[in-house]
C-alpha cells in the first residue's frame, strides 16, 4: 500500500495521506486552473484504498490547513470529505479546520461543511 503525496505549488496545496497512521493533510493554497484535474487523483486514491482506510485501527485524522481556496476547489474538497465519511464511521473521523481568526469566512465555510456532513470539526486559529 502506498501513501499519497503531492507537493505544493503557488496554486495547489500539499496533499498527503499516510495510510498507516490514517492521517490526511491539505496545506497551502488551492486555486488550480482545473480543480477537477487536481483533485481527481486524490478521489481515485481513496477509492483504491477504501478497504484499508476503513479497516485501519486508527481514527481518520483530516487536517485542512488552506490559507486560500476558490469555490471550485471547495467543491472538490467537499467531495473528498464526503468520500471519507462514506468509508469511515463518523465517530472515527477527526477533522481539524484551520482559520485565521474567529470572524474569518473560512470559519463559516468550515461550520457549514461540518453541519452538512454531520461531522464535528475542531477549529484552530493560526497565530
Amino acid at each position: 500500500m502506498k501513501n499519497f503525496f503531492v507537493g505544493d505549488t503557488k496554486l495547489t496545496p500539499e496533499v498527503s495521506f499516510d495510510i498507516e497512521s490514517n492521517v490526511f493533510t491539505f496545506k497551502g493554497n488551492s486555486i488550480p486552473e482545473n480543480s477537477n484535474s487536481f483533485y481527481f487523483p486524490i478521489l481515485e486514491w481513496i477509492d483504491t484504498h477504501t478497504t484499508t482506510i476503513a479497516s485501519n485501527k486508527n481514527k481518520l485524522h483530516i487536517t485542512i490547513d488552506l490559507e486560500y481556496f476558490n469555490s471550485s476547489s471547495l467543491k472538490q474538497l467537499v467531495k473528498v470529505l464526503m468520500k471519507c465519511v462514506d468509508v469511515v464511521p463518523k465517530r472515527d473521523i477527526h477533522v481539524i479546520w484551520y482559520c485565521d481568526n474567529p470572524t474569518d469566512d473560512f470559519l463559516e465555510t468550515g461550520e457549514d461543511i461540518s453541519a452538512a456532513l454531520n461531522v464535528p470539526f475542531d477549529f484552530k486559529f493560526r497565530k
